[in-house]
């Protein structure tokens, strides 16, 4: 039988915990930002231009037009 309270205080586990943690925070950046973009392109800026100001690449910035 598995210990599942051992399991949670592995190093193994908290790791995991960790990594998931980490992801959606790096997750939910990414949206606040891609929020921001149909303004950038309302105001004549490029799709290009919107990534490098918001620091990410231009496909993530070309998923989020689509997205919305």
């Amino acid at each position: 039988m598995i210990d599942v309270s051992g399991f949670k205080q592995s190093r193994l586990y908290q790791d995991i915990k960790l990594e998931g943690k980490l992801e959606a925070r790096l997750e939910a950046r990414i949206e606040g930002k891609l929020e921001v973009v149909p303004q950038l392109l309302s105001r004549g800026f490029t799709v290009e231009q919107a990534a490098q100001i918001l620091e990410l690449t231009v496909e993530q910035v070309r998923q989020g037009i689509q997205e919305t």
